[in-house]
């Protein structure tokens, strides 16, 4: 949107690809190839303006329905990051770009990436979790550093599984005590490779076992799956990662700017914690700069 409209924009991600929160991993062992989507496990369709990009999306193969979740879910295909890479398409994104201070002057804005590569903008706009971008905002706007810091974004620590054979168990999906979703991601449209399972903890129990090692937190998420499931698990591939900052909380802002200084703030914790949410409030701030509003 903000290129159509004539600005030049550039894009920093501390990533090394695209994913963030909706990240996905390929791994080969014993020779069975398995496809991991260890954050985000599908997404809603549900704002009219998201469903008409969606769309778009859909007639070129990067997602597809996934009714196992809900009417409304959406997955990217063959993984989620192509969801990410469908909305990247044609963005200048600097990858393994991370934003550590942020000055102003009257001519605009300093952006520092890494230890010292400074880079000046006329706008900067914040499109990362709250705790982060209050860090960022810091002095330079006080006002958004207190909205950030009032948000809180809950923990999650994921465990990925990859079995020589299918479990015996039928639901794609399975809930239960201390375990938000176990998910079997094998099962989704356009999926190859073995029988593979991601296992997401609730914020709950990732808060209790929030510095555990990561071997540590793949034996107990492993048991209690297996406890859950009622089957004895005998993975030839196990794999932990923690999400520091994984479901952020609800708002009503949908975004924020502030134009007399030209810094802005997007993202999930600004509206709703899904992925539409977080499209939602990126595009309702890029209304704003250029000038025009979004009907929500």
């Amino acid at each position: 949107m903000l290129s159509e409209a004539g600005l030049s924009v550039h894009v920093f991600d501390k990533g090394r690809r695209p994913g963030g929160r909706v990240s996905s991993r390929t791994v080969e062992k014993d020779a069975h190839d398995f496809s991991f989507d260890y954050g985000a496990q599908y997404f809603t369709v549900r704002h009219p303006l998201f469903r008409s990009v969606t769309a778009k999306l859909a007639d070129k193969g990067m997602v597809s329905r996934w009714p196992v979740a809900g009417e409304d879910a959406w997955v990217g295909t063959p993984r989620m990051a192509k969801l990410i890479e469908g909305l990247a398409d044609g963005i200048d994104i600097a990858w393994g770009a991370e934003v550590t201070a942020l000055s102003s002057s009257k001519s605009g804005w300093s952006v520092r990436i890494g230890d010292s590569d400074v880079r000046n903008f006329d706008q900067v706009v914040l499109a990362m979790p709250a705790e982060q971008t209050a860090l960022l905002a810091g002095a330079g706007d006080p006002e958004m550093a207190r909205r950030a810091a009032g948000s809180r974004t809950e923990p999650c620590w994921t465990v990925m599984l990859g079995f020589a054979e299918p479990l015996p168990i039928h639901e794609g999906i399975v809930k239960g005590p201390g375990i938000s979703s176990a998910t079997r991601n094998s099962g989704k449209p356009k999926r190859q490779g073995g029988e593979a399972w991601v296992v997401h903890a609730d914020p709950d129990w990732s808060r209790q076992y929030l510095e555990h090692e990561p071997a540590d937190i793949e034996q107990r998420l492993s048991e209690r799956f297996a406890s859950l499931i009622g089957v004895t698990l005998q993975p030839i591939f196990t794999r932990a990662h923690r999400w520091r900052y994984a479901l952020s909380s609800s708002r009503s802002e949908g975004c924020y700017w502030n134009e007399e200084i030209g810094l802005g703030a997007c993202g999930d914790w600004l509206l709703a914690p899904r992925i539409e949410s977080a499209w939602i409030s990126g595009h309702t701030l890029g209304k704003r700069i250029v000038g025009a509003g979004l009907d929500l």
